[in-house]
C-alpha cells in the first residue's frame, strides 16, 4: 500500500501464492518467495488449512495471473505457531517440481550473524497486497522501498500501548524473533492484505537477502504503527532441516 507498481521482471523470486477454490479455480491468497528451485517461504497464517493440494505457486510474472502454476506438495510450520498469535509466523512450501527456465532466481537468506543491528537501515517490501484497506489483492506486484527498521523495543512499546488485543496475540511480547518497519510518522505505506508472505529486503554489496516476511501490523499503514515481519535469521537452522527431509 503506498508502494509502485514492479517493472517487468524485477524480484524474480516473488511468486503469487493461489488458493484452489470449490469452484476449482486458483485465487490469489498471499505472497510468498523462492529460496531454491523448489521451495517457497511465506507466513503461516496464510495456511491454517494445511492440505498442500489447495495450493499452488505462481512464479515468473508481476502480474499475478501469468505466472506458471507450480503446486504445493508439502506445507512445514514450526511446532511453536499457534493460530491467533503471530510467533513462528513461517511456512516453507515445498513444490511438487522444481521451477524452469531463466525468469527466476532464488533470494539469497542472511548468514546467523548477518544483520542484527538493523535499526534505521531503509529495507524494501514488494507483494501483491490491497493498495486500500479492505481491498482486493493487486493484479500487479508493487514494491515499496526505503522503509526505516524500527527496535523491536520500540516497535513493541507502539503495539502495546495502542492495541486493544495485544496481550492476546502477543502474550510475551514483540521480541526479537520479529523485525519492524515502517513510516511510523506517515501514513498509507505499508504492507496490507494479501502481502502476508512476502520477503522484507535489504540490499547489501549488489545482492537481495530476505531479511523478514510479512506477518503482522494495523490498518495497512496507520500512522504510529510499524510493519511486523518474522524476523529470517531466527529460522535458519529450521529452514535447512524442512529443505533437506
Amino acid at each position: 500500500m503506498g508502494g509502485e507498481e514492479a517493472q517487468t521482471g524485477a524480484w524474480p523470486w516473488m511468486v503469487v501464492i493461489s488458493r484452489l477454490e470449490r469452484t476449482g479455480d486458483l485465487s490469489p491468497w498471499c505472497t510468498g518467495f523462492l529460496i531454491s528451485r523448489r521451495h517457497v517461504l511465506s507466513a503461516a497464517h496464510c495456511f491454517d488449512r494445511r492440505n498442500a493440494s489447495l495450493y499452488a505457486a505462481m512464479v515468473g510474472s508481476v502480474e499475478s495471473s501469468q505466472g506458471e502454476v507450480y503446486r504445493v506438495s508439502r506445507i512445514a510450520v514450526p511446532e511453536g505457531y499457534t493460530r491467533g498469535q503471530f510467533y513462528d509466523d513461517i511456512a516453507l512450501l515445498t513444490l511438487t517440481r522444481d521451477v524452469e527456465g531463466d525468469n527466476f532466481r532464488a533470494i539469497c537468506l542472511p548468514r546467523s550473524r548477518e544483520f542484527r543491528n538493523m535499526t534505521g537501515t531503509g529495507t524494501t517490501v514488494a507483494g501483491w497486497g490491497a493498495t486500500r484497506v479492505g481491498g482486493d489483492m493487486s493484479p500487479r506486484l508493487r514494491q515499496l522501498s526505503y522503509m526505516p527498521v524500527i527496535s523491536y523495543p520500540r516497535c513493541n512499546q507502539m503495539f502495546s500501548e495502542r492495541l486493544s488485543n495485544f496481550q492476546r496475540q502477543f502474550p510475551r511480547g514483540i521480541t526479537s524473533q520479529f523485525v519492524c518497519a515502517g513510516f511510523i510518522d506517515e501514513s498509507g505505506k505499508d504492507s496490507c492484505g494479501g502481502d502476508s508472505g512476502a520477503p522484507l529486503m535489504l540490499q547489501e554489496n549488489d545482492q537481495w537477502y530476505a531479511i523478514g516476511i510479512v506477518s503482522f501490523g494495523f490498518a495497512c499503514g496507520r500512522q504510529g504503527y510499524p510493519g511486523g515481519y518474522t524476523r529470517m535469521s531466527h529460522y535458519l537452522n529450521w529452514i535447512e532441516r524442512n529443505t533437506q527431509s
